[in-house]
């Protein structure tokens, strides 16, 4: 597809200088995307980690490599974009984009804080959980603060500087406010290939519920260690996705929170009906078959092994992870508004064991998964719901 540069207004082509805070997998595509469409896109990065190593893959091959599947490899040259590890060069932005981790949001808007004087430079949370930009506001009380949901996965390879993109389609949510503060932003986004829709203010919160739920699913990928289409075959995991899920809608159901899409509501049933012996045999069966006709090579057509979450990449490279602000949360309101939670808890404790193995964790077997769903659900007979509690 040919788009313009930049995005059009009355005919007039303007471009946004943006600043990704961040280059994690989707700050690095969504912004090189940017960058291809011919808006001025830096990357504001860590002198260590990811920042630096893609920097330098960057520097070193002349370019930065965005595989947009049936759509083919795209290159965006190195003078298309640019690094710092300065908070300085937020002074000419007109867009941030934070894409960090949530647990660093505290010292993230004290850094823009201190950085951005226009108080019509527009900040967009590219993060997960309920409400990230609400971490964003009280230091930045003169900025519009968004929060985007994105549904997209992308995996990376930093040494080649290679992102890309694993889901059929790109899909961006926005509350429709932040075309009152940066109208060329929806028509950029689209120009750049995602699917952008502007959403009233209570659509769009119900939508980032939907996704908080399908979100708790990070943390099972995490344990579980595979791909995540090998982890839709694996009834166990599949079957502790479902009750993890189900705890979720119960939390936000009991706090009155509507819920989009509205096919959220069916997904543990849809996960429990793929974990039956019936639906997970015929599907291992087809894979069996193809295998044997095709060959194994037809079976990696079907069943890519690069996604995971981005919770199984903090744990393979030993960093924290948001747990807090998924499984954590579900296990934090449903003690407040005395719902049960017991997988979720036990998920949530997983994980925090799992981040002390720093990068040397075992991912859980069929067997372990099992147990820790059986195991969690039977804690949940002996254990009275605690009493309403202040988060």
């Amino acid at each position: 597809h040919c788009f313009p540069v930049g995005a059009e207004i009355g005919g007039v082509m303007e471009s946004l200088e943006v600043v990704v805070v961040g280059a994690g997998c989707l700050g690095a595509f969504i912004g090189g995307c940017l960058a291809l469409k011919g808006h001025r896109v830096t990357f504001l990065v860590k002198s260590t980690g990811n920042g630096r190593k893609l920097s330098q893959a960057v520097e070193k091959l002349g370019y930065l490599r965005l595989d947009l599947g049936k759509a083919g490899e795209r290159q965006v040259a190195k003078s298309q974009l640019s690094f710092s590890t300065s908070p300085s060069c937020l002074g000419p932005a007109s867009l941030v984009l934070v894409a960090t981790k949530r647990t660093a949001n505290g010292q993230v808007a004290r850094m823009l804080a201190g950085h951005i004087a226009d108080p019509a430079v527009v900040v967009v949370a590219l993060q997960n959980g309920l409400d990230a930009h609400r971490d964003l506001v009280p230091d930045l009380p003169q900025n519009p603060v968004f929060q985007c949901v994105v549904n997209m996965n992308v995996v990376s390879n930093m040494e080649e500087a290679l992102f890309t993109r694993t889901s059929p389609i790109a899909t961006l949510f926005l509350d429709q406010a932040v075309a009152e503060h940066l109208p060329t932003l929806p028509a950029a986004l689209r120009a750049a290939g995602f699917s952008t829709s502007l959403l009233a203010a209570s659509d769009f919160t119900e939508r980032q519920r939907g996704k908080f739920v399908q979100n708790l699913a990070n943390a099972v990928n995490a344990l579980h260690g595979l791909s995540i289409p090998e982890m839709l075959l694996s009834a166990a995991a599949v079957r502790l996705l479902a009750a993890a899920g189900r705890e979720g809608l119960a939390v936000l159901r009991a706090r009155g929170q509507r819920v989009r899409p509205s096919i959220t509501h069916a997904l543990p049933f849809l996960l429990d009906l793929l974990a039956t012996p019936v639906v997970n045999g015929i599907l291992l069966l087809l894979l069996w078959c193809v295998a044997k006709l095709l060959g194994k090579a037809q079976v990696s057509h079907l069943v890519d092994r690069r996604p995971h979450s981005s919770m199984w990449e903090d744990l393979h490279y030993g960093r924290c992870t948001e747990i807090d602000y998924l499984n954590g949360l579900v296990e934090d309101m449903g003690r407040q508004c005395g719902v049960a939670t017991p997988v979720n808890s036990a998920i949530t404790r997983k994980i925090k064991e799992a981040e002390t193995a720093r990068g040397s964790f075992q991912p859980l077997s069929e067997q372990d998964l099992r147990q820790l769903l059986a195991t969690s659900t039977a804690d949940a007979n002996l254990t009275e719901v605690p009493d309403r509690v202040r988060i």
